[in-house]
């Protein structure tokens, strides 16, 4: 969505982006951890839930874990662009890894 957003390749996106390497990388489409989960959230945002359980299923996942996970990120997210958090205090996690 970025490239579409910006009108730029994704390359030039990236770099001007303070990522790691394995982030960069997934998000070019090379193979590795990372974008087995980028494969996952992808699905999950398109409402693939066959595709989740797949990459779930293949990579040994836990699938209700990665669903938790997703949905405390957006909330974090939500969050922290709304300034509701302002210290570290404020973040209290709903599960435990």
């Amino acid at each position: 969505m970025l490239p579409a957003m910006l009108r730029a390749p994704m390359e030039e996106i990236l770099s001007a982006l303070p990522l790691r390497t394995e982030i960069r990388c997934a998000l070019l489409g090379e193979p590795n951890p990372e974008r087995t989960l980028l494969a996952w959230l992808e699905a999950n945002e398109q409402g693939d839930w066959q595709g989740c359980d797949a990459v779930a299923q293949e990579e040994r996942l836990d699938p209700e874990y990665l669903q938790r996970s997703y949905t405390d990120a957006l909330v974090w997210a939500e969050l922290s662009l709304s300034g509701t958090i302002t210290k570290p205090e404020d973040l209290t996690p709903r599960h435990q890894a």
